[in-house]
């Protein structure tokens, strides 16, 4: 059946909706979890898997009460792990397996987290991205406001003059580098609270690795080496404990333990300087433009001499399977792409450089418009090109 968005026709999925939940020992929150799930607006009947992992803590009862009393069809499994392989990737990687047997492989997945509430859209809002095109949607988690209430106010600002850099460098990535199915504004947080995908996407990445901590941001990195098509939405939010005892390693609660107790020394890993930044967008950018239109002897060259590698090692990106596998060699391989930590002591002056950035970046693409009135691409790759910002030494 096609469905309807604002008066557009999108494509409908051949399979069901399934919803993966890992649980270990939440048996305070497990109720709110799965009655969140109970009143969603979608149309469209879904399955709950829910995955018991060497709970202890009566869980297990605490579902069972449930059960009867939910609209929707929910199947529990009950696993009891060797100590080794108790963790939460290990979890996530086994609910999704099970949710896939109830989607099939035209299905859609979504997992989120046993102590989460999912707002009563959820299951919609994903599913919209998912009818117009997106492989993957990933939605944003935010503490529970009592839980965030306990904690120093120092560091709750702290977070948020990160976020903001953040969001900068987000948006400066967005201008140089448009992505149609994923438009400003978006976020950059992966978190195993609120993602979707399609079950046929799922399987293709060989789902989670259940390698331990960062599941979720592994997960998405191996969507990229694949080109999917995903969706950070803003919109989307999933509410979940502000817990200091949990059990992933590098995960919310471990971050939040550890930064209470010494302030970090560098900014998230996932932030650099603006300088690099514009550089590695400008370069990705470059990548994508010879992959379309090929390299002169001239351009191969200076691609090289940018990114400090030999001519070959760029050729084998340019012939790479996709976009993504081809990328992630050059940043692994270049020197110039190599990830450079940002001291937290830098964070204000690097938000003044970012703001800077941002600002000559919109004018510079103002003009471009007034002088040049054609495509927003036309403007982004012109931009990606100009010398708007000094490139990292």
């Amino acid at each position: 059946m096609a469905r309807h968005d604002e008066g557009h026709s999108v494509p409908a999925i051949d399979g069901r909706v399934a919803v993966a939940i890992p649980v270990h020992n939440k048996a305070d929150f497990i109720t709110p979890c799965l009655m969140a799930l109970a009143h969603q607006t979608v149309a469209d009947p879904f399955d709950v898997v829910v995955l018991l992992n060497n709970c202890s803590d009566g869980t297990d009862t605490v579902v069972a009460r449930l059960a009867s009393h939910l609209p929707y069809r929910l199947q529990v499994h009950e696993y009891w792990l060797d100590p080794k392989l108790l963790n939460a990737s290990v979890a996530r990687r086994l609910a999704m397996q099970h949710a896939t047997s109830f989607a099939g492989p035209s299905g859609v997945l979504l997992t989120t987290d046993a102590d989460g509430r999912v707002p009563a859209d959820w299951i919609e809002a994903n599913l919209r991205h998912i009818y117009t095109g997106c492989d993957a949607v990933a939605g944003k988690a935010l503490l529970d406001p009592a839980d965030e209430a306990m904690l120093p106010a120092s560091l709750i600002e702290e977070e948020a003059r990160v976020v903001h850099l953040g969001e900068l460098l987000d948006e400066i990535d967005s201008l140089l580098d448009p992505n149609a199915f994923d438009p400003f504004p978006r976020h950059t947080e992966h978190s195993g609270a609120s993602i979707a995908v399609r079950a046929e996407m799922h399987a293709r990445t060989g789902g989670f690795s259940g390698d331990g901590g960062g599941e979720d941001r592994r997960f998405f990195e191996s969507l990229r080496l694949m080109d999917a098509k995903i969706r950070h939405a803003p919109e989307i939010v999933v509410t979940v404990s502000g817990r200091l005892a949990g059990r992933a390693a590098g995960g919310m609660a471990e971050t939040i333990s550890r930064r209470m107790r010494t302030p970090d020394v560098w900014l998230d890993d996932n932030l650099e300087s603006t300088s690099r930044h514009v550089f590695r967008v400008r370069q990705r950018v470059a990548l994508r433009r010879a992959r379309r239109d090929g390299l002169t002897r001239e351009g191969l060259a200076s691609f090289s001499a940018n990114l400090r590698v030999a001519p070959g090692v760029v050729e084998r990106a340019l012939l790479a399977r996709s976009f993504g596998a081809g990328w992630a060699d050059l940043q692994r391989l270049s020197p110039t792409l190599k990830r450079a930590p940002v001291p937290a002591a830098d964070l204000a002056q690097e938000t003044g450089r970012a703001v800077r950035a941002l600002g000559e970046i919109k004018a510079w693409l103002a003009l471009s418009r007034r002088e040049h009135p054609v495509g927003n691409a036309a403007f982004a790759a012109a931009a990606a090109d100009a010398e708007l910002v000094s490139l990292p030494e």
